[in-house]
């Protein structure tokens, strides 16, 4: 399982979930989007994820974090020729 098919069972938000966490959105969204995988953040934010999710640590850092597919960051496409 993965944190996004985690969050769509719970019907949580990324930013409901940052506002009950305490966890900044911005930390969660390169969470969810496979920049950032769960075995690098700190224990607090493992803490506060566990604690919101009502997982345990263990658990959370078995999920899958895989990148987000079709997101607009904004950049453009790279060209090819």
């Amino acid at each position: 399982m993965t944190i996004q098919q985690l969050l769509q069972n719970t019907n949580m938000s990324r930013y409901r979930l940052s506002k009950i966490s305490g966890i900044p959105w911005t930390t969660l969204a390169d969470i969810y989007s496979g920049k950032t995988h769960l075995n690098r953040c700190s224990a607090g934010t493992l803490s506060k994820l566990s604690k919101t999710l009502g997982l345990t640590i263990e658990e959370l850092l078995a999920l899958e974090t895989k990148p987000e597919e079709n997101i607009v960051t904004g950049k453009p496409n790279r060209k090819t020729k």
